[in-house]
Parts: structure tokens; C-alpha cells; sequence
């Protein structure tokens, strides 16, 4: 499926009525292969900004970009490495930053 002229990738088919979504869902090899390209990609997007960027500007709606990257790297530690992994936390209280 295409949006904007980009390509769009579905974790998994929507499900028919009466059938779970896990019948559809990508293996953990490919999974994993999504998470490290993902990533990646987010690093990518950033690496050429400096810190004064990072930060961006200070708006009551929007949160700055480091905060927002900061998410991307939490949600992936606790879903994929503690969640899937089974591993512990990399920082024992960053659940509660």
C-alpha cells in the first residue's frame, strides 16, 4: 500500500470477522528486522541536530523532539526487549521518569 508516494507496511492484514489477529502476524525474525529499521531510521532523522535543536521550541502543544525520542526508546526497551525479551529494565527507574 502506498501513502504520500512512500510505501506502508502493516504489521498485520486486518482480520477478517471471527478471526484473530494473530493468525496474521509477522514472524519474530521479521518483527525484529522492523524494530532495528525503525530505529534506525529515527536515529537517522536526527543525527545531524544539535542540542539547541533537540530541544526545538518551547510550545504548550508540542512536546520537544528529544522527549519524543526518548518515547520511541522506551516503548521499544519495554515491549520488545523486557516484554518479548525478557529482560530487565537497561535503567532500574526509568518507568517512573
Amino acid at each position: 500500500m502506498y501513502y504520500g508516494g512512500a510505501e506502508v507496511m502493516f504489521i498485520a492484514e486486518p482480520a477478517e470477522d471471527g478471526e484473530d489477529m494473530a493468525h496474521n502476524a509477522p514472524d519474530a525474525e521479521r518483527l525484529a528486522r522492523w524494530i532495528i529499521d525503525a530505529a534506525d531510521r529515527a536515529l537517522q532523522l536526527v543525527a545531524d541536530l544539535d542540542d539547541a535543536q533537540m530541544i526545538g521550541p518551547l510550545l504548550p502543544t508540542v512536546n520537544p523532539l528529544i522527549w519524543e525520542i526518548g518515547h520511541l526508546a522506551w516503548f521499544q526497551e519495554k515491549f520488545v526487549l523486557r516484554e518479548v525479551c525478557g529482560r530487565e529494565p537497561l535503567i532500574e527507574f526509568a518507568d517512573a521518569l
